[in-house]
């Protein structure tokens, strides 16, 4: 083999075995990732996901007296993003058209008056099967609609 024929062989070898460590090895560390969101935290437990549309989201977690986990969780948004929400996979709606009674308002802290009834939805979280989700929708205008979740877990 020729003086010139060896370098280019060497070169072409040094070069794919660069390219074989590249591909193979070292690949960079994903950035750590902070907290997760409300949105994340509300999807994680519950199975559910706020609409695109959700505004002034809040998710609380707490441990109950028996070391269960309980979810509460609030956000407003249109009619149609409250419709979409309770039609989630493994809930029953039921309409109001009274409006919650006094003892739901407070268990879900709902203040104030819903125009036109309100709708809950409730069940099993069909994926995990141990997260009841109970949710109330009261429609302060025409609208608009408060969506209130209580999600806890179950036996």
């Amino acid at each position: 083999m020729s003086r010139g024929s060896r370098g280019i062989l060497l070169g072409a070898t040094a070069v794919l075995a660069a390219a074989l460590l590249t591909a193979c090895g070292g690949q960079e560390e994903a950035e750590p990732k902070g907290p997760p969101t409300d949105r994340e935290r509300l999807a994680g437990f519950t199975g559910l996901k706020a609409p695109e549309n959700a505004k002034d989201l809040t998710v609380a977690t707490a441990e109950t007296d028996d070391e269960r986990t309980r979810m509460k969780a609030a956000f407003g948004t249109d009619r149609k993003g409250a419709e979409r929400f309770c039609r989630a996979a493994n809930l029953g709606t039921y309409p109001d058209p009274e409006g919650p009674g006094e003892e739901e308002q407070e268990a879900f802290g709902v203040g104030g008056r819903s125009v036109g009834g309100s709708v809950s939805c409730r069940g099993v979280d069909p994926k995990s099967g141990d997260v009841q989700r109970d949710v109330l929708v009261v429609y302060p205008t025409k609208d608009t609609a408060e969506v209130h979740l209580i999600a806890y877990e179950v036996d």
